[in-house]
């Protein structure tokens, strides 16, 4: 008796356990459909541009003599702040401009430039100012990113991203002290080109990787999100007949500027 019934209490363990099994795989399975068929992309044909902040926006450009980096701030009182930072001939590409500034805020922000690639190699500099750009440090990190770089983007003072197209190793590399070390982030490994992450009103980051495909007729992407712009969870996969070249976040939707002119969007 002692037996039988230590066997029908394992019998009743491996049942209970199964039954979990299933419903948690069911669980999860539901979890997954329900995302992919709510954040589908689809034409966006209304008029619409990409947001501009009223009163604070910044720009930058290389003077005609190909060494000398401008960089324009429009400050919160209207007023324009003109700083002429000199740079390597190294690090510097006046005919592809490699050239790509992000202020945080108007005293934090960072310049990377890229300098012209030769047997496959390209200088970076990275320029760092705390001041608004009364003073700056400036960092090598030629060896450091791998890619061509083509997007930066500083979620915090600490935390930052640069995004490139393939080079044999990941297309997006990230920052956690203020861009002065830089290590690949997993996301990005054997992937086409990285995109910067933009920041949501939702309090959401989002990263756009465009991935390998079989279709060489069409562009393929995997969008991620996370919470403190350390941790990615893939959010969705989606294929364009079209090339995206810059995304942004407005009114609870992600939005997909192609080169050809269209728009996408992906309700979130």
């Amino acid at each position: 008796m002692k037996k039988h019934g230590r066997a029908m209490r394992k019998i009743l363990y491996l049942f209970c356990v199964l039954c979990f099994t299933i419903l948690s795989f069911a669980a999860c399975a539901k979890r997954d459909n329900h995302r992919n068929s709510i954040h589908d992309v689809y034409l966006y044909t209304d008029k619409f541009s990409e947001p501009q902040d009223d009163n604070y926006g910044y720009s930058a450009k290389l003077e005609s003599d190909g060494y000398n980096a401008k960089i324009y701030i429009s400050a919160k009182d209207g007023s324009i702040q003109e700083t002429v930072i000199h740079v390597d001939a190294g690090f510097a590409d006046s005919y592809a401009e490699r050239l790509f500034l992000d202020m945080k805020d108007d005293g934090f922000g960072v310049l990377l430039s890229g300098g012209s690639p030769g047997a496959g190699t390209m200088g970076k500099m990275l320029y760092i100012t705390e001041d608004g750009w009364s003073t700056y440090e400036t960092v090598d990190i030629s060896s450091q990113i791998k890619p061509y770089p083509r997007h930066i983007a500083m979620l915090s003072r600490e935390i930052g991203y640069i995004g490139g197209d393939r080079r044999d190793a990941s297309t997006l590399y990230r920052t956690v002290d203020g861009g002065r070390t830089w290590s690949e982030v997993a996301i990005g490994n054997n992937t086409r080109n990285a995109f910067a992450p933009i920041e949501g009103e939702d309090g959401k980051y989002y990263e756009l990787i465009e991935i390998m495909t079989d279709e060489p007729e069409k562009s393929a992407y995997n969008l991620y999100e996370s919470y403190d712009g350390l941790e990615w969870e893939r959010l969705k996969n989606f294929s364009l007949n079209s090339d995206i070249s810059g995304y942004y976040y407005a009114d609870g939707r992600v939005y997909f500027v192609c080169r050809d002119g269209t728009i996408y969007a992906m309700e979130l």
